[in-house]
């Protein structure tokens, strides 16, 4: 399986990762996506003759921060050999070091923005202290939804929403709002 265009396999800790950067305003912190069980990281990005529009990475870049994808070593053609005994640990020190070059080779900013989807979850702690072993600052915003679109922007109090059962229930905690938390940003636009 080829990779599709701006896509590359990184090495970071002895294993390899599918990844694609997206440049943005250097000022910002770098936003990496952390997937689900037995995914690549396209699902963040898309592939070629989709609507970038359905994707995440479109929308985190549109804001301007730097993006990045990553994924872990799956049985997948993607990758040449398995990999039995990749670790949660291995995942987050091969992630750290991979986002430690992009920092330097891009000239980022040492603070990084984490979002895990699903059993990404997992990868939190041992990413972050891998992080803290180069200097890196790494954050997870508070659990949310991925939408293909993210909803319109909201004012941090119109997060929360009545469900009938429970009062003040978060059900949706709009992109918008955690990247506003982070990076100072007022709007989509």
């Amino acid at each position: 399986m080829q990779l599709y265009e701006g896509e590359e396999i990184r090495i970071g800790d002895g294993f390899p990762s599918l990844v694609r950067f997206f440049p943005g305003d250097f000022a910002k912190p770098l936003v990496v996506f952390f997937l689900g069980w037995a995914h690549l990281g396209r699902i963040s990005h898309g592939f070629p003759g989709c609507d970038k529009k359905h994707f995440l990475a479109y929308w985190i870049n549109r804001r301007g921060c730097p993006f990045l994808g990553t994924s872990y070593p799956i049985d997948h053609p993607i990758y040449i050999q398995l990999y039995p005994h990749f670790s949660l640990t291995n995942w987050g020190k091969m992630a750290a070091e991979i986002v430690d070059r992009f920092i330097s080779e891009k000239g980022l900013r040492k603070d990084v923005i984490g979002i895990s989807w699903s059993a990404a979850g997992q990868v939190i702690r041992p990413f972050n202290a891998a992080c803290r072993s180069f200097g890196n600052k790494s954050s997870f915003p508070s659990r949310f939804r991925i939408y293909p679109r993210p909803p319109d922007p909201v004012r941090p109090h119109d997060r929360y929403e009545k469900d009938g059962k429970r009062n003040g229930v978060i059900k949706r905690l709009s992109l918008w709002f955690i990247l506003e938390r982070n990076t100072g940003a007022k709007s989509l636009k």
